[in-house]
């Protein structure tokens, strides 16, 4: 089943850690789509220009988000000779990151 926006629906799970009869919630996680990339650390990259969140998939099948991540800079990365050498010194130790996946 396709979900808007790209949210997946990934299975139902106890509320707050209790046991509590019929008190399930859905779990949700938005994910972007991703291009592939030429890199041996970056997998794939995708990118949401309205909330400026850079996507990474790593050749681990680690996925991590970038959070204000401007225009430029996510174009500067797609167009870089060397994209894993771009991304390891000019987005991951400038932008905060949360893993989404693992």
């Amino acid at each position: 089943m396709r979900y808007p926006h790209g949210l997946c629906f990934l299975g139902y799970t106890s509320y707050k850690n209790h046991y509590l009869p019929g008190a399930l919630v859905r779990e949700w996680r938005y994910f972007l789509e991703r291009q592939p990339v030429k890199s041996r650390i970056l997998r794939s990259v995708g990118y949401d220009s309205s909330t400026k969140i850079l996507e990474i998939e790593f050749q681990t099948k680690l996925v991590y988000q970038y959070l204000g991540v401007p225009p430029k800079t996510f174009a500067d990365l797609m167009h870089s000779d060397e994209i894993g050498k771009y991304f390891s010194e000019k987005v991951r130790p400038k932008f905060q990151a949360k893993m989404v996946a693992a």
